[in-house]
């Protein structure tokens, strides 16, 4: 498995800005604020995975990561949507390495991205 990091160095976008405007719809305004709602419910989850573990709820921990995964999805966050993949394929195999750093500054990354799209150029 590569490491989390490594993942992370592939040519990927934190945001595919036509995709998420293709998803949009039309409706940008809102689906950036949904997308925003999306990236705080990430950032509220990280502490729960974690307990999650430590009670041996590790079906929990791999339905949360791919819930994560299919938000990031959706919202076009290319990055998380890799770093998510990671994760669950780690889960999958034995190993449980959050990495929540990592997690948390591509959260802020995703916030910056957002932020840009808000504001036209």
């Amino acid at each position: 498995m590569r490491s989390f990091p490594a993942v992370l160095e592939a040519e990927l976008r934190i945001v595919h800005d036509e995709a998420f405007m293709k998803r949009a719809r039309g409706d940008v305004g809102d689906f950036i604020e949904m997308a925003a709602e999306y990236l705080e419910e990430v950032r509220a989850g990280i502490l729960h995975w974690r307990e999650s573990w430590a009670n041996n709820s590790i079906a929990d921990v791999v339905m949360e990561i791919h819930r994560c995964k299919g938000g990031a999805s959706l919202f076009a966050f290319e990055r998380l949507h890799a770093l998510f993949r990671e994760l669950e394929d780690a889960i999958s195999g034995g190993v449980f390495e959050l990495a929540e750093e990592t997690v948390r500054q591509e959260l802020v990354l995703a916030e910056q991205a957002l932020a840009a799209l808000r504001e036209p150029a």
